[in-house]
């Protein structure tokens, strides 16, 4: 069982770059956190500061939050809109998206002009982007959406 003492302490000392998702097992949100740290740079981490219990609420399967979020789910067939998370996915979707353009070498580098893959790769990291960030937590989705 998770501690919310323990995931505080880790958000205190190392949640720029996550920890304290780690030792929640939120790989996703981690991932994101290390990309950019602290989730956008500090902003993330000050949310998470009241965040905490419940993520430690739903890493330990507490039966109020289970049937909360059960009966949230029902309610609805898609998550419910939350700036934070849209926000979120601007931003990582943006970074995503821009990245795998920069990372192909100029035609001087190579001697081979690869400036072709530019449209394919970068809605393609941009899709990826958002579908990451839309899928932290417990709801799931396709990445066709994104796509």
């Amino acid at each position: 069982m998770a501690s919310v003492c323990v995931a505080y302490l880790l958000w205190l000392i190392g949640g720029g770059f996550g920890l304290h998702h780690l030792y929640l097992r939120r790989w996703k949100q981690a991932f994101v956190w290390w990309c950019l740290p602290g989730g956008y740079f500090g902003a993330g981490w000050l949310r998470d500061m009241w965040r905490i219990p419940e993520y430690v609420a739903d890493y330990n399967r507490e039966a109020e939050h289970v049937r909360r979020l059960k009966e949230q789910m029902k309610q609805v067939e898609i998550p419910p809109w939350k700036m934070a998370r849209w926000m979120g996915m601007l931003v990582v979707g943006n970074m995503f998206g821009v990245l795998p353009g920069m990372a192909i070498p100029n035609k001087d580098d190579l001697g081979v002009d690869l400036s072709f893959l530019r449209p394919v790769l970068n809605p393609l990291g941009a899709a990826i982007g958002v579908w990451l960030v839309g899928n932290i937590g417990r709801w799931k989705g396709s990445i066709k959406g994104p796509l």
